[in-house]
């Protein structure tokens, strides 16, 4: 009974050292995971920190690069609008004198020829007003004659007052198509004058047009361009926006899976302080059953170490059982990341259950006997 009870107690020591050693992997091993796992989430951080770093000044970059190739072409546009406002503005000025310069010409012109009607009234009204003392004093000398003559010359005086009326009247309408001859020339030439200035702004009027059109046109252009770099920017600034959604969806996901990791340490060392407590009180309450049944039957001492063997060896595979179910379940945990480790077939083992067991094997044990 003393060497039973001695190798009992060095067994127990010895499974008590295994499971202390056991206990002692298993912590380590969990502290070797956190602590690996914690440097991996905290490198997977700092990555990703760097990354979208990175990314932000990249992208950064690239709304910035835009905005000032935005600057420069509006700038350059500006620029090359003012200097074709300016070249247009000293072409306008220019045909404009030229215009005015034309105009004056034709003032001038106009005014001579003005002149020189004037002065050929003035000659042709001097001409009629000589004419009309003429004829005023031939009518007198013929009135003399005709007082003078007889009268067998009378109808030949006549004859010829009729001529000098009839050459009067000739010379009056000469006159007349002379100064209606003026007046045409005068109108036509204005009317030259007229259509020719006419033809000048028609074309002035036409450039305009054009330059306008060309204007427009590069406007348009511009003002694409403009739309074109502002649906640029939004687009960059979308996924600037887009990517520190992500990487903050990233970093949240980090933390969740570290929160989550966390609470499987705690579970496991929960679980783990269950086992033991479990194990405390099923090996608390086998020991009295134990010495119990080795009072009763101490007549055969192969059935006590049989017994006791059993026991022992149930209780060790049970613990060995325990720690492999518990690290492969820790293993499974780490490697996969669920959350499953329930000790169901530790928990399930009752003292009645240990003594049913024990009560087999005595039984067994009894029937092995009787047959010898």
């Amino acid at each position: 009974g003393e060497e039973l009870s001695k190798k009992q107690a060095t067994q127990e020591s010895l499974i008590r050292k295994l499971r202390a050693q056991v206990e002692e992997n298993k912590v380590e091993s969990i502290k070797k995971d956190k602590t690996a796992t914690e440097k991996l989430l905290q490198e997977t951080i700092e990555k990703h920190q760097v990354e979208l770093a990175a990314q932000k000044d990249f992208y950064t970059n690239a709304l910035n690069a835009a905005r000032e190739a935005e600057a420069l072409a509006e700038a350059r546009a500006n620029n090359e609008a003012r200097t074709e406002l300016e070249s247009r503005l000293r072409e306008a000025e220019e045909r404009e004198s030229m215009l005015v310069q034309t105009l004056e010409e034709l003032r001038q012109t106009l005014s001579r020829k003005e002149q020189q009607a004037v002065f050929r009234e003035d000659m042709l009204r001097r001409d009629i007003e000589d004419l009309q003392k003429r004829y005023q004093a031939s009518e007198r000398r013929c009135e003399e004659l005709i007082t003078q003559v007889p009268e067998s010359t009378r109808p030949l005086l006549r004859q010829i007052e009729a001529m000098q009326v009839v050459v009067l009247w000739l010379m009056y309408v000469l006159l007349v198509e002379t100064f209606l001859d003026i007046g045409l020339t005068f109108a036509l030439l204005q009317i030259s004058c007229l259509r020719a200035e006419q033809t000048q702004l028609s074309r002035s009027l036409e450039k305009e047009r054009q330059r306008a059109a060309e204007q427009r046109q590069e406007y348009l252009a511009a003002k694409e361009e403009a739309d074109t770099q502002e649906v640029r920017a939004n687009q960059l600034e979308e996924e600037i926006r887009e990517l520190r959604r992500k990487h903050k969806q990233e970093l949240q996901d980090a933390l969740v899976h570290r929160e989550l990791l966390q609470q499987e340490v705690e579970r496991e060392k929960a679980a783990r302080a269950d086992l033991e407590r479990t194990v405390r009180v099923q090996s608390t309450e086998l020991a009295p059953i134990a010495r119990h049944n080795s009072t009763l039957e101490n007549g055969s001492l192969s059935r006590k170490l049989s017994t006791t063997s059993s026991m022992e060896s149930m209780e060790e595979s049970y613990y060995l059982q325990a720690s492999l179910d518990s690290s492969d379940g820790f293993s499974e945990k780490r490697n996969i990341g669920e959350t499953a480790l329930s000790p169901l077939y530790m928990k399930s083992m009752t003292p009645s259950a240990f003594e049913s067991a024990l009560r087999q094997k005595e039984g067994e044990l009894a029937s092995y006997m009787s047959r010898l």
